[in-house]
């Protein structure tokens, strides 16, 4: 009696071997964005800048902020939204705002020292409560004149100047490092309890359009390797220029 053929088919083994390459191909893919998502902190480019047609503007509310300054009353002028340098904008020169804590030495405030108050003081004039009754403390009374007057909240300024600085030279290592995307907080990251003041600059192009740049930064906010100082010493600068907001 002639075997019984089965109507399964005899698997081929090369098929195994296509299903294993698949599988490679696919892990060669997926593996690298998965250690870009897993390890370490994750990054993020912030949307484009906006461009400027008009220019840079070094008075801009947000500008002065950024440089510690106070814009005068009734200044209202809004910057550009800052952001990532677009693709397709071809910077030929940086415009550095310069004022505030990063005013020329021309610009600075003369800082005075302070009066000194301790010497002032006789010892006649200070008072101790030692321990007993709280009725003992009748004799200690202070006289509220005598207590220093609570200061006045500070005035916005009258005006205030800054610099506009042009830079020139190979904007090439700046331009890269301005194309690093920002690191995003890890989860339980401790911070240092600090401030950080950075630069504030426009990109310019041939065509005098400008966009205002967003530094990259750690998860902690901080500058990347906090090199923007000196990329900046490192072009060459054409042209100062005085701007001043309010009455001059």
């Amino acid at each position: 009696m002639p075997p019984i053929a089965d109507d399964r088919a005899a698997p081929d083994p090369r098929a195994g071997r296509r299903d294993r390459r698949r599988a490679g191909v696919a892990l060669t893919i997926v593996l690298p964005a998965l250690l870009a998502g897993g390890c370490g902190p994750e990054s993020a480019l912030p949307p484009a800048a906006e461009v400027a047609d008009a220019g840079p503007d070094c008075l801009a509310d947000e500008v002065l902020w950024g440089l510690g300054l106070t814009p005068p009353d009734g200044h209202d002028r809004p910057a550009p939204a800052s952001g990532s340098v677009p693709a397709d904008f071809d910077a030929v020169a940086i415009v550095d705002c310069r004022g505030g804590w990063r005013a020329p030495l021309d610009l600075q405030p003369e800082v005075t020292a302070p009066p000194e108050r301790l010497d002032r003081v006789s010892p006649e004039d200070v008072v101790t409560a030692g321990p007993g009754p709280v009725d003992d403390l009748a004799e200690h009374e202070v006289d509220l004149q005598d207590l220093p007057a609570v200061p006045e909240p500070v005035p916005a300024p009258v005006s205030v100047t800054v610099v506009e600085a042009e830079l020139r030279g190979d904007l090439g290592p700046l331009l890269a490092a301005l194309a690093r995307p920002s690191q995003q907080p890890a989860p339980d990251e401790a911070c240092p309890a600090m401030m950080q003041m950075r630069p504030v600059i426009y990109l310019v192009d041939a065509d005098g359009r400008a966009v205002l740049a967003r530094w990259p930064t750690t998860g902690c906010g901080f500058l990347l390797d906090d090199g923007a100082p000196g990329l900046l010493d490192a072009l060459e600068v054409v042209r100062e220029t005085t701007r001043t907001a309010g009455a001059a």
